[in-house]
């Protein structure tokens, strides 16, 4: 083979190997799952609220204060947990708290609309579905107003409405989710990122499916 020929064809091949090289490190240096397709897939990122809005730290088990939750026993009520008064009931998950002293969590000591976390209700705006009648009054009485219940946060304690979300307990300690489960007042829902009880709500819906109580036996 000529010499010219030699150069051409070495040249060529030492050409193909570099670009080789650097098309692997063009992929090792690419995020596989851009934030694009997470997004298109179900998984976009949650909204972060203000760095004083975030969740207390999470224990062993995921679940602020650090209990670990448990799909038999009602959570307890977690040491970040902290006191809002009634000020008024929407329906059977949403209502309005207000705090006596502004603090990391809820900056404000205006009257706030919260979101009960895992948990769904029928609705009672604009049309009143089944049950949804009998579903505010079993809020109403877990939380009459002018009473102080006491809640705290899971992951994200805002959600696409502007509304706080938070778990919440009488003050002796009852957790208000489950209650309304279990009496078939509501129903149990997942939604990511907020599911550290999700586990224990669950088997309180299937019993009380099962049973055809409230909601399921009258609808």
């Amino acid at each position: 083979m000529a010499r010219g020929v030699r150069i051409a064809v070495t040249t060529v091949v030492v050409a193909a190997v570099a670009a080789t090289a650097a098309a692997v490190w063009i992929a090792q240096a690419e995020p596989s799952d851009p934030p694009t397709a997470r997004a298109s897939a179900g998984h976009a990122p949650t909204p972060a609220g203000p760095p004083s809005l975030v969740a207390p730290p999470e224990g062993p088990g995921g679940q602020p204060g650090g209990a670990s939750p448990s799909p038999t026993q009602p959570p307890a009520r977690p040491a970040a947990a902290f006191a809002m008064t009634v000020r008024y009931v929407y329906d059977g998950d949403t209502l309005q708290l207000q705090l006596d002293t502004a603090n990391a969590v809820v900056t404000t000591t205006n009257p706030i609309r919260v979101r009960l976390i895992g948990v769904d209700t029928p609705e009672a705006q604009p049309t009143a579905q089944c049950w949804s009648a009998e579903a505010t009054d079993a809020l109403r009485r877990l939380a009459p107003v002018g009473s102080r219940i006491w809640v705290a946060p899971d992951r994200d304690s805002w959600d696409d409405y502007g509304r706080r979300l938070f778990s919440a307990w009488t003050d002796d300690g009852r957790f208000i989710e489950g209650e309304l489960v279990a009496s078939g007042a509501a129903k149990a829902i997942r939604v990511w990122p907020n599911v550290t009880n999700h586990p224990y709500l669950s088997g309180l819906e299937q019993r009380a499916a099962s049973e055809r109580k409230g909601r399921w036996g009258g609808c």
